[in-house]
């Protein structure tokens, strides 16, 4: 009788310590998946603000300078480059409307060139926004507005999204 005296609350004290050291590590565990989960999405928003700066570095340039066809391949590359050593952050789908942003900006900027009109020409490369009146008059253009006005705005809303501001 004596034995179980002692016996029985250590028993119970003993189940008492293994359920505490078990809920422990269970939350322990769990703390450790937030934290590395926080530090993956802290570099995937960090990867996505870079690129977005990547991005209108080179809309700013195709805009205010010529850039030639070797020029802008060099350009597309530093961007795809980019991309591809951060692919743990960012998605496949990204390079892709990154490219087609890019190749739009420079459509635009060819057919504004060829457009002759000094006052969208300027517009163009002090970045301001086209004049509605040429965009209307020369539909090809128009359409070229509007798809790096589109692109440009998908994008904005897709970084917004993951780095949280959106």
């Amino acid at each position: 009788m004596d034995i179980l005296k002692v016996l029985i609350p250590a028993t119970i004290a003993l189940i008492g310590t293994i359920i505490t050291l078990v809920f422990g590590y269970r939350q322990w565990k769990r703390q450790q998946e937030v934290s590395r989960s926080s530090t993956y999405v802290t570099e995937k928003q960090s990867a996505y603000k870079e690129l977005w700066r990547k991005l209108e570095d080179v809309h700013i340039k195709l805009r205010t300078d010529e850039v030639s066809e070797p020029e802008f391949r060099k350009l597309v590359l530093d961007v795809n480059s980019y991309i591809l050593r951060n692919s743990l952050y960012l998605d496949d789908y990204d390079r892709e409307m990154s490219n087609n942003y890019l190749r739009a900006v420079r459509r635009m900027k060819q057919l504004v060139s060829e457009s002759g009109d000094e006052e969208t020409q300027a517009a163009l490369t002090s970045s301001e926004v086209i004049p509605d009146r040429v965009s209307a008059d020369a539909k090809e253009l128009g359409r070229s507005v509007r798809e790096v006005e589109q692109l440009r705005g998908a994008l904005i809303e897709r970084f917004r999204k993951i780095v949280g501001a959106g």
